[in-house]
């Protein structure tokens, strides 16, 4: 089976070899990078085409600075693989990581998330972990709470059947950082996510990291246009997987995706308790009938 990995790349000449030999080093080998430098203007391209001079399972691919979506858009255009796993080019993968995501894969999962190390600075990585171990469906979460349930993107991996409805990313320009959130919106929306509970993934901490180390605060009209486009977002891939506006109103359905989770705690609990008693418009017994039926299962299961 092979497996596209696609690595966007702007301005991380110093890390690029490294983050490229991590994904050469696997131990699965049937693989395709597909690097997309997004109009660097440091040695990048010369690094770039070094390498796929050496192994033709690199494909280079050129571009004018356009930011994060629009390198997933048009890296997105040369994958072939069955499988599609993300990665930033200061980040790595561990050595098992291809091997490891395949075996979830090959039991019908499509929307993959494994976990990482911090590697770098010490000082900042405290600061920033976006992790979602929980698994299960995610529609209500995601639709209610605009929960990110997932990780950021070189932890990423999705099925090229689930990418075909995801790509291509709107929105380019503002999402010229952070483009991965709505990879994990529209995945959560979509389908069923599994969690691999392994260190797959080592994230670079170096401080100039385009989104965790990005000390400059959004204006509030900036934010109000995020709500907006999430907002957008949420509605427009609802209607690509086909989900019924009833669906979203029924308080089975959210007791239905609370017991898809591999994993369980009373932060859980209580954002489906939130969405359950703040969100959806139920009469006061419907919600205390299914407040307990969220209890019953919780006390049943966590341990």
């Amino acid at each position: 089976m092979l497996v596209s990995v696609l690595i966007d790349n702007y301005n991380y000449a110093n890390f690029l070899p490294e983050c490229i030999e991590s994904v050469l080093n696997q131990k699965y080998q049937n693989f395709e990078i597909i690097i997309v430098d997004d109009g660097s203007k440091d040695n990048s391209k010369e690094i770039i085409k070094n390498y796929a001079k050496k192994d033709k399972r690199i494909k280079p691919v050129f571009k004018k600075n356009g930011g994060q979506a629009s390198a997933f858009n048009e890296g997105f255009k040369h994958c072939n693989g069955e499988l599609i796993c993300f990665l930033d080019s200061d980040d790595l993968f561990e050595k098992n990581k291809l091997e490891e995501i395949i075996k979830i894969y090959k039991k019908g999962y499509e929307y993959i998330i494994n976990d990482y190390v911090f590697s770098g600075n010490k000082n900042l990585k405290d600061n920033y972990k976006p992790c979602f171990p929980y698994g299960g469906y995610n529609l209500f979460l995601v639709y209610y709470l605009t929960k990110y349930t997932g990780s950021s993107t070189s932890n990423i991996s999705i099925s090229k059947n689930l990418a075909n409805k995801i790509f291509p990313i709107k929105y380019e320009e503002f999402f010229r950082i952070r483009a991965d959130d709505v990879i994990v919106f529209a995945c959560g929306i979509g389908v069923e996510m599994y969690f691999i509970n392994k260190v797959l993934t080592k994230y670079r901490i170096h401080g100039n990291n385009l989104f965790a180390c990005n000390q400059q605060k959004s204006s509030a009209s900036e934010e109000y246009k995020r709500s907006m486009i999430i907002e957008k977002i949420k509605k427009e891939y609802l209607q690509k997987f086909d989900i019924p506006d009833n669906f979203l109103k029924n308080p089975y359905n959210l007791f239905l995706e609370f017991k898809t989770k591999r994993f369980f705690d009373f932060k859980i609990l209580n954002l489906y308790k939130k969405i359950l008693f703040n969100k959806m418009i139920l009469s006061k017994n419907e919600k205390e009938i299914y407040y307990r039926k969220l209890m019953n299962f919780y006390k049943k299961v966590y341990k």
